[in-house]
């Protein structure tokens, strides 16, 4: 259910007695059919933190020493939440299966039967750019040229100032509901959109470049009906996204609040002299901050600053999905061949497209209408894009990614698990993405 794959690195072990399993299998159903309980602590939890700056850099450190332990509890508990739709994702192709080999027809089948759930928040990050675009379209329409030849910052400002009070409101809405999202969003060095967002604006400019030329998005996925047995199954796994989607987004949030309190602490740690800018912050371990605020020793300081230097060329690196002890790089180059690979469908459909690899927020706002998105991870951040791309494809991930939720409920083709589709595959390849096989392919330009 995580890795979209069988994992024969990890090693059960011998099994146990019939009656343990049975204990085991019994506490699972009861901790998994309870992870409504898990968001519900989630909304406590959030209401519980208080990450008020203090009145220098020392007392605002301790503010986020004593509130920390609640991070650690909050992904927790989105684990503990997840749990009833991982073990169902997991088990309705098996039980599909009837026993006998698992297909990709099963994966298919179980993409389907997943989709056209009611009330998942994370399909809402694509449906909103839909609704700002339409209400672009329907009330800013003499002012669309002028906002197409804008940058992303002065577009952003166009949007909450100078458009339609109902475009504004609609595009302050989606910020104040989806703005503690972004791309890599559990980073702390990473701005959410509400602080920065390029992205949200670009996945805007794209959509109505696309409206004007005739382009027709995906619609939202159809509930599929399924056989009599399995009906309640699927109501419950369909409830487990739900519970994961809500309580992912509740975690994100709370990991907000501690990345807009080390903001704080770094303006504060500059102003007294500490810091050489606001983001060497996000260099240093939460405990080593707290040592450079009691000792100023300037080894740390020199510390943050080749950690940063250094990032750039470790972000090039590539390691395998599942390793024991310490992870060696990878070489991810991979012979082109016959340009195929085969993975796991999450969301089903046929299409094909230019390519559109995406590794970095740059290359993903320039996705265009049309394009088949490559990335990593179906990440959630991608998300806005959906609004405009015709099908999605990632490298690892699997049927409750965040993003292959997304795409399924938008209507999307999405396959995941392809392993070497990022290094494979160049933005501007014709490809076919045959999601009801799990299979992309490159074509043929005639």
């Amino acid at each position: 259910a995580i890795c979209g794959r069988p994992v024969p690195e990890i090693v059960p072990g011998p099994r146990a007695p019939l009656s343990v399993s049975l204990l085991n299998c019994l506490g699972l159903i009861r901790f998994a059919l309870f992870s409504g309980r898990h968001v519900a602590a989630l909304k406590r939890l959030i209401a519980s933190i208080d990450l008020a700056p203090g009145e220098d850099a020392n007392a605002t450190y301790a503010s986020i020493d004593r509130e920390l332990p609640k991070l650690s509890e909050a992904w927790y508990l989105h684990i503990s939440a997840s749990t009833l739709a991982g073990a169902l994702a997991s088990a309705l192709p098996r039980i599909l299966a009837r026993g006998k080999g698992l297909t990709e027809q099963h994966n298919a089948e179980t993409a389907k039967l997943l989709a056209g759930a009611k009330g998942i928040e994370s399909y809402d990050i694509a449906a909103g750019i839909d609704r700002i675009v339409s209400a672009l379209v329907a009330h800013d329409e003499p002012q669309l040229d002028h906002l197409l030849a804008l940058d992303a910052h002065e577009a952003d400002r166009f949007l909450r100032h100078e458009a339609s009070s109902p475009t504004r409101r609609v595009y302050s809405a989606y910020l104040k509901c989806h703005g503690h999202r972004c791309v890599r969003e559990i980073e702390m060095r990473e701005k959410e959109w509400a602080e920065d967002p390029t992205l949200i604006v670009e996945a805007v400019l794209s959509g109505v470049r696309a409206v004007r030329g005739g382009h027709v998005g995906p619609s939202k996925a159809e509930r599929s009906s399924a056989p009599l047995t399995l009906a309640p199954i699927v109501r419950i796994a369909q409830h487990g996204v739900r519970l994961r989607e809500k309580s992912k987004s509740q975690s994100v949030l709370i990991t907000t609040f501690f990345k807009r309190a080390y903001r704080t602490l770094a303006r504060q740690m500059v102003d007294e002299g500490l810091l050489p800018d606001d983001d060497s912050v996000f260099f240093l371990q939460h405990a080593e901050l707290g040592k450079l605020l009691r000792d100023r020793d300037p080894e740390l300081v020199e510390r943050a600053l080749a950690r940063r230097k250094v990032l750039p060329f470790q972000m090039k690196l590539s390691f395998p999905t599942i390793f024991r002890g310490k992870a060696e790089p990878v070489d991810p180059t991979v012979p082109d061949g016959e340009g195929v690979l085969h993975g796991k469908t999450v969301s089903i459909g046929v299409v094909r497209g230019r390519a559109r690899v995406a590794l970095t927020l740059a290359e993903a706002g320039e996705v265009q209408p049309g394009e088949i998105l490559i990335a990593s991870t179906i990440d959630v951040g991608w998300t806005p894009s959906f609004a405009t791309i015709a099908g999605v494809a990632s490298d690892i991930g699997s049927t409750v990614s965040h993003g292959a939720v997304v795409a399924r409920e938008y209507g999307l083709p999405g396959v995941t698990n392809l392993g070497t589709a990022t290094t494979m595959f160049r933005t501007g390849d014709l490809i076919e993405l045959d999601a009801d096989h799990g299979v992309l392919r490159r074509i043929q330009e005639d």
